[in-house]
């Protein structure tokens, strides 16, 4: 099983992956804060989707599939925070052209690709191929006009352009078999605990993919989102800066939320991780299916009582009344009753 954390900037989803990690039996990530990009990132699962199923340009299939299986290479060969590679048990990258091939089928044919060619590469390239045109009098000339011989293939590199033909199910099928493959290396018999990567706004099109996984998304009092972002973390980012903006900005973010239909979610309230604890712990434990006796770790990576001090803010910060007093008019019916 998979468990994984929602919520969006500054509403505390950390804490859930934090508390799950202190029980026994249970897979998580060293990095607990990482976010997976499989379903966030502008070449995942979602352009997948929508260019190989919705999309009928040849050209757009094929980089759509190109440009996840370079992303790919990119989160294999991280430095930094996650590497996906290593997550996986040295199979990302093998399993992920094997999901790009099992959409593609068994119908292509090579072009040749220069978009990975370095500025040097390019530049030569076009020196070179200027120079071969010139002296091989590659120019000629028919009824329409002065056309170009194909030019040279100097620095390319062949790849498979797939006759994609995509449906919903085989979509759905396919991605179902990747994820799976991805994170039996992983765990095949315990629970894999992660931070993130189910995005809150889709979550119901993204568990479809997954033979078993439990979402807990996690709201926050928009007033402490405000103030911890502000002056807390000292975010310089538009949003926190102008209570109107910041306003319509916190109402956007709901607004982008799909209905959540699926039994597959538990929705819980920050706030009462804090204050009700043992009651909260219970209720997550039941959902997940939790052992409450190995919980052997308890409050040592979640901890309510240094948590508490990041709730109810507005009493630390008396400078900010006016901007409070906005935020309980403009985003009423988000407020927690301390």
């Amino acid at each position: 099983m998979i468990v994984s954390s929602a919520g969006f900037g500054f509403t505390g989803s950390t804490a859930i992956t934090d508390l799950i990690s202190e029980y026994d039996g249970i897979y998580t990530p060293k990095e607990r804060s990482y976010e997976l990009g499989f379903f966030t990132h502008p070449f995942g699962i979602f352009n997948l989707y929508n260019n190989l199923v919705n999309n009928n340009i040849p050209d757009a299939k094929y980089y759509s599939g190109m440009n996840y299986l370079r992303q790919c290479e990119v989160w294999a060969n991280s430095s930094v925070q996650m590497n996906y590679e290593i997550l996986f048990n040295n199979k990302f990258v093998e399993y992920s052209k094997e999901y790009i091939e099992s959409l593609g089928g068994d119908e292509f044919y090579y072009i040749h690709d220069w978009s990975d060619n370095t500025a040097v590469q390019k530049f030569a390239f076009r020196v070179i191929n200027k120079l071969y045109t010139i002296t091989s009098k590659m120019k000629h000339r028919n009824g329409y006009g002065i056309q170009s011989i194909e030019p040279l293939t100097l620095f390319s590199t062949p790849r498979k352009n797939y006759l994609y033909d995509v449906s919903d199910e085989k979509f759905l099928e396919k991605t179902k078999e990747y994820f799976r493959k991805l994170f039996d290396e992983v765990n095949s018999s315990g629970i894999i605990n992660l931070h993130g990567m189910i995005p809150i706004q889709q979550i119901d099109r993204c568990t479809q993919y997954f033979d078993d996984i439990r979402i807990i998304a996690i709201d926050r009092d928009p007033r402490d989102i405000y103030l911890t972002a502000k002056n807390r973390w000292k975010t310089l980012d538009y949003p926190y800066q102008d209570i109107e903006f910041y306003c319509k900005y916190y109402k956007w973010l709901r607004a982008n939320i799909a209905p959540i239909n699926t039994s597959k979610v538990l929705k819980v309230q920050f706030e009462d991780l804090v204050y009700k604890y043992d009651e909260t712990v219970a209720k997550i434990e039941d959902f997940v299916g939790l052992d409450a006796s190995a919980h052997s770790g308890i409050k040592t990576k979640f901890i309510p009582e240094k948590s508490i001090k990041g709730c109810n803010l507005k009493e630390q910060y008396q400078e900010e009344a006016d901007n409070i007093c906005v935020i309980e008019d403009r985003l009423s019916d988000w407020l927690y009753r301390f």
